[in-house]
């Protein structure tokens, strides 16, 4: 067996393999679990979030990825026949029957305005508590149409953003003072809103968002879990004397580093993978085509891409970044005399690239007017060259480690 797969045999072993799925299951259940459980809507099938859910998977198998306005009236069509359906099922409900509250806007009533609006819709001497009235609502919510005839209307309601001049992004008094590069951008982007509206969906991008921000510390963490013992485990086994000993034993490092960056990559692969399975269940594969703008709200992407291309670009971001935590892992722990010192460089290594470097430049990468604040006027993705020089970095500083350790003295 050459000495590349001795390496690679020595990094896989299997108690720190089983010591990262136990981690990485409960990281996800910690961290990941929650976005993934809100990408459809949640758990309950009924709510207005997981009706919406449920009505652009329809509208995509229906119309494509982009809704095009002279479909509005189809639209509106099925609302009138949806609410009429309403008021057939609502009848076998006994309270709501007893109460008046027969048809669909008598219900929402009750949801948008509370149990004192309701009183003036029901039928006369009735008067509902506030208890009442949504216990009324959750039987109707349970045994109707009742989000879906929501979810479609909130659809219809928001069209406008769409369609009127007066919601455009570039004309708006909060942005007079950006820059002219956002300007420019936000001039596009309106261009691009009057072409048809995107059934790609707020909450699937925005739990998308927060989903990829959380799976970049897991990547840089596993990877350092790793990769940290490596070198060091040689070190305490006293294996590079022997290894100094014969010509070829002199450029064990060089393998090793080897080894050891085609292991960062792999499990960075890996845990991509599994990443994307949730998502996968879910349904995220519905919305590839689609196009990452939405203008319900910001972030703003930078570029014209699709909810696909988006993933892939974040997936090579993360897998970057992967590499990059064990190219600087495999140098400190070329440093570290035993597991003390390692782990005292691994926390502060998984501190500044996990957290301050791979969450902060995550989070909602490639867009502008992100949630947290930050960036505000750096050009369009400053992600890529700030990735690409941590990486250089860490391939750097292994490479001068190996020309380093061939002219010292054992």
């Amino acid at each position: 067996m050459s000495l590349f797969w001795q390496e690679m045999r020595k990094i896989w072993r299997p108690g720190i393999l089983a010591a990262l799925a136990v981690l990485g299951a409960l990281y996800y259940m910690l961290r990941l679990s929650f976005f993934v459980e809100q990408f459809d809507g949640g758990r309950w099938l009924w709510n207005e979030q997981a009706a919406q859910y449920q009505l652009h998977l329809a509208l995509i198998d229906r119309f494509g990825p982009i809704l095009e306005f002279e479909d509005i009236p189809a639209l509106e069509r099925q609302l009138t026949d949806e609410k009429y359906r309403f008021e057939q099922l609502v009848e076998n409900i006994p309270e709501a029957a007893a109460a008046g509250l027969t048809t669909y806007d008598a219900v929402y009533t009750i949801y948008s305005h509370g149990a004192e609006a309701a009183n003036q819709l029901t039928a006369p001497g009735v008067v509902l508590t506030a208890e009442e009235a949504y216990e009324i609502l959750n039987d109707v919510r349970k045994n109707t149409n009742y989000s879906e005839i929501y979810a479609l209307d909130y659809f219809l309601s928001r069209t406008s953003i769409y369609t009127d001049d007066a919601f455009a992004l570039s004309d708006s008094p909060h942005h007079k003072d950006d820059t002219l590069q956002v300007q420019a951008r936000l001039a596009e982007l309106d261009r691009q809103r009057a072409l048809g509206i995107n059934l790609l969906g707020e909450f699937p991008r925005q739990y998308t968002l927060d989903y990829i921000k959380f799976a970049a510390v897991w990547v840089v963490l596993s990877v350092i879990l790793l990769l940290s013992p490596t070198l060091v485990r040689d070190r305490l086994r006293r294996t590079r004397a022997m290894q100094w000993a014969s010509r070829r034993g002199r450029r064990a490092l060089g393998v090793q580093m080897a080894a050891g960056l085609v292991s960062a990559a792999a499990l960075s692969a890996l845990d991509l993978i599994l990443l994307a399975v949730p998502l996968a269940v879910k349904g995220a594969g519905n919305f590839l085509d689609c196009p990452f703008f939405t203008r319900e709200r910001s972030p703003f992407p930078w570029f014209d891409w699709t909810y696909g291309q988006y993933l892939l670009a974040a997936a090579g971001i993360l897998a970057a970044l992967g590499v990059t935590a064990g190219a600087l892992a495999l140098f400190l722990s070329q440093y570290s005399s035993n597991y003390v010192p390692m782990l005292l460089k691994a926390v502060p290594l998984f501190v500044a690239v996990g957290v301050l470097f791979g969450y902060t430049l995550t989070e909602e990468m490639f867009c502008f007017f992100r949630s947290n604040g930050l960036f505000k006027s750096a050009p369009p993705a400053f992600e890529i060259p700030i990735f690409a020089a941590a990486l250089a970095l860490g391939l750097g500083l292994c490479a001068w480690t190996c020309v380093r350790q061939k002219g010292r003295e054992l």
